[in-house]
């Protein structure tokens, strides 16, 4: 988080994305708020088409 304060970037992690995300909502950091719910979105993406991925394999083997 201080390094967005001084820097205004920052790798956000995926394993703290969400406790980083806590931290920037109570001190009103937008962009690092941004920059974490972007970084939570991409594993959420990446575990739905997954999840549909095997779905859809399941249901409609080929031939």
């Amino acid at each position: 988080m201080m390094r967005f304060i001084y820097t205004g970037n920052v790798e956000v992690a995926t394993d703290n994305a969400q406790d980083l995300l806590r931290a920037a909502d109570q001190y009103l950091l937008e962009g690092l708020k941004r920059l974490c719910e972007y970084s939570i979105a991409q594993v959420c993406v990446a575990e739905v088409t997954t999840t549909a991925a095997k779905f859809c394999h399941c249901q409609f083997p080929r031939a």
